[in-house]
């Protein structure tokens, strides 16, 4: 499993980071921004949750290790459905995957004031 993991998260990191190169560091810190709520949203779902820690200097490699980690935690852990279980995002829509996981975590928190933007 672990290799798998370790596979999913080279195959993104490769895919998704040209998407983001073009978006301004703004994008990049709210996209940053969402990872961390949605972090505290699974926290609040299953208290066992191992929050990882936001690096203030992310870049966008960091940024993209940071969600294929958090989503294939969460899923394996089975605190979202399955329609965030596939592969990795690609490059033309990994900022819309990580928003829909942001919506869906926080949702199934039930705590919106984990999950405000701006």
């Amino acid at each position: 499993m672990r290799r798998l993991l370790l596979a999913t998260l080279i195959a993104a990191m490769s895919v998704v980071a040209p998407a983001f190169a073009q978006d301004s560091e703004i994008d990049l810190h709210r996209l940053d921004a969402m990872i961390d709520q949605s972090q505290a949203a699974l926290h609040a779902l299953s208290p066992a949750w191992a929050i990882d820690q936001n690096d203030d200097d992310a870049d966008l490699s960091a940024v993209t290790a940071r969600f294929v980690r958090m989503q294939a935690q969460a899923c394996q852990a089975k605190l979202v459905g399955p329609e965030f279980c596939g592969a990795p995002p690609v490059s033309n829509d990994a900022a819309e995957r990580i928003t829909a996981f942001w919506h869906q975590v926080c949702t199934l928190a039930k705590r919106p004031d984990l999950c405000v933007m701006e």
